[in-house]
C-alpha cells in the first residue's frame, strides 16, 4: 500500500494494524505520513510495525509510474464521480499485484495520482457525513479486496 500524506499518526498505526492482518506485504510511507518509528504510530501499531516491511518516499506520484511500469495495478481509495463502489467491483477486475493508494484525511489521493490509478474505488455512504476515517475506510475495503481477488498471495 502507499499512503500518501496522511497527517495522523495514529491513523498511521491503525493502518499499520490492519495491514498485517491482512497479509499487505509491503507499506510506503510517502510526503508527510509519519513513519513507523514515531512515537505516536508506535503507540496505535501495537508491534505490528515490526512485522510490515516499509520503505519512505518523498513523492508519491514517481513511485506510482514506478510500479505501473512494472506492471502492478494501481487502485486508488477515494470518492469521486468516476469511483466504483467496493460492491459493485466484477470479480476478476481486480487482480495481483496492487498497488493500493490512500491519501490525505482531508484532500484525498492527490489529483496526479488519480489520473495515474488504474481504478477508483470508493465505499458507499448511506449517512449525513459523506466520508469514512482513512483507517477505517482501509480496513473495510482492503479486506473486501482480498475477498473479491481470492489471492492467498501477499499484496503491496
Amino acid at each position: 500500500i502507499l499512503l500518501d500524506n496522511i497527517r495522523s499518526a495514529y491513523n498511521v498505526g491503525s493502518i499499520l494494524r490492519t495491514a498485517d492482518a491482512a497479509g499487505v506485504s509491503h507499506i510506503h510511507f510517502a510526503g508527510t505520513t509519519p513513519t513507523p518509528d514515531h512515537p505516536k504510530v508506535i503507540k496505535t501499531a501495537l508491534g505490528s510495525e515490526f512485522y510490515t516491511p516499509w520503505t519512505q518516499h518523498w513523492n508519491a506520484k514517481n513511485l506510482v509510474e514506478e510500479y505501473r511500469e512494472t506492471g502492478y495495478q494501481i487502485v486508488s481509495l477515494e470518492i469521486s464521480i468516476s469511483s466504483e463502489s467496493i460492491f459493485e467491483i466484477e470479480p476478476g477486475s481486480l487482480d495481483y499485484p496492487i498497488l493500493f493508494v490512500l491519501g490525505n484525511e482531508v484532500s484525498g489521493v492527490d489529483p496526479e495520482i488519480l489520473k495515474l490509478s488504474d481504478k477508483l474505488i470508493e465505499i458507499p455512504m448511506f449517512g449525513e457525513k459523506s466520508s469514512l476515517n482513512v483507517s477505517t475506510a482501509f480496513g473495510i475495503a482492503v479486506f473486501f479486496v482480498r475477498h473479491l481477488t481470492n489471492v492467498k498471495d501477499k499484496s503491496q
